[in-house]
């Protein structure tokens, strides 16, 4: 019997703390929330952004200027199910550059097969004069298959 006792006070030993320990590292508590009388942390700033230059298929051969660290958006007539998409075709790297992956509007119709609209995103990043061409094609075919081309000319200036 004594030793029924010894086993359950080691059991209890072990399995209790174990116990304590998961509960206190559950992520679905939520010790973020505050105490009664407490207010709640403020949230960070926010990095201000420049707004964006918006052009679309009306402003291709135009110039347009820009200032150092404004986001450029072009959105363009695009019919991604054919397999057709709007790519960088060339610009100067080191003052215009990609600004995260290009997307997609949702189609204006049900349709199988809609156009939609496809939004490339670029950011000013010195100070200079550079072209901006894009093409539209699959991106497994040749550059002689290209179907559309877009330009811009841009000057970015300090802010």
């Amino acid at each position: 019997m004594q030793i029924l006792w010894k086993r359950a006070a080691l059991l209890g030993a072990v399995c209790v703390p174990l116990v304590a320990g998961v509960a206190l590292a559950c992520p679905c508590q939520n010790r973020e929330r505050p105490q009664t009388g407490e207010e709640a942390a403020p949230a960070p700033p926010k990095t201000e952004e420049k707004p964006a230059v918006q052009l679309g298929p009306n402003d291709k051969g135009k110039s347009f200027a820009l200032k150092e660290g404004q986001i450029l958006e072009v959105a363009l007539p695009s019919n991604p199910t054919t397999g057709f998409q709007w790519n960088l075709g060339q610009t100067d790297a080191a003052i215009l550059a990609p600004h995260g992956a290009s997307t997609f509007d949702a189609p204006s119709s049900d349709a199988q097969g809609a156009a939609t609209i496809q939004r490339l995103r670029f950011r000013a990043l010195k100070s200079g004069a550079t072209s901006l061409e894009l093409v539209y094609k699959r991106p497994w075919e040749s550059d002689d298959k290209i179907a559309q081309r877009w330009n811009a000319s841009l000057v970015v200036s300090a802010p």
